[in-house]
């Protein structure tokens, strides 16, 4: 998998990153697959199922916490 992704430029911005390593970046760069494909990072964090999660009626409010609506796996890997 590793020399598939070598030629990718996400994978390649991936390793530039600290503490991001070949293995964690050849799993990201498979799940997001072209991450352009993402407008913004509000995109990319729903894709992913980091976006917040608010609920507010009326005088009710919920503390805030991470929607699980996203992938699954790249939710579980520890950056």
């Amino acid at each position: 998998m590793e020399e598939l992704s070598k030629e990718r430029i996400g994978y390649q911005v991936l390793i530039s990153f600290p503490g991001i390593g070949k293995a964690i970046a050849v799993r990201l760069t498979s799940e997001i697959r072209d991450i352009r494909r993402f407008k913004n990072h509000k995109q990319l964090n729903a894709y992913v199922g980091i976006d917040v999660m608010r609920y507010q009626s009326g005088i009710t409010f919920y503390k805030n916490k991470i929607n699980k609506r996203g992938n699954n796996k790249l939710r579980k890997y520890h950056l």
